[in-house]
């Protein structure tokens, strides 16, 4: 089955027989503040398949939550959240995924919100 993501005030899947499918909380819109997620909404993402997790597929999910921004995705550990830099991180979350089926992935705009202008220098000599 491929991932889904879950409508609003839906039941959560149940995952019974296979234990290869999870859900990804995606937390989005917030910001990193030291150890804290602040600000910010999550959405649910069913049927994550442990095989086919990436950063590909981390995009593509927050673009199928609408989010159109560019992401860093981090997972938080004992505390601490690490930023998932590769597909070799990505998998590290089927890792992290308990009893509930469920884990968290938090999505931070990389953006800087900078826009650097020039004055035109047609015409000036």
């Amino acid at each position: 089955m491929v991932w889904s993501v879950r409508d609003d005030g839906g039941p959560p899947p149940l995952y019974d027989h296979c234990l290869a499918h999870f859900t990804i909380k995606m937390h989005h819109g917030g910001r990193l503040e030291g150890s804290n997620y602040v600000d910010g909404s999550f959405g649910f993402i069913d049927y994550c398949d442990e095989d086919e997790i990436g950063i590909i597929e981390l995009s593509n999910m927050a673009i199928d939550l609408g989010i159109t921004y560019s992401n860093d995705y981090y997972l938080r550990s004992n505390g601490y959240f690490t930023l998932i830099k590769s597909d070799v991180d990505a998998l590290r979350m089927c890792q992290l995924v308990g009893s509930r089926r469920v884990v968290d992935v938090y999505a931070v705009c990389n953006i800087v919100d900078v826009l650097l202008t020039q004055c035109s220098r047609v015409g000036r000599w």
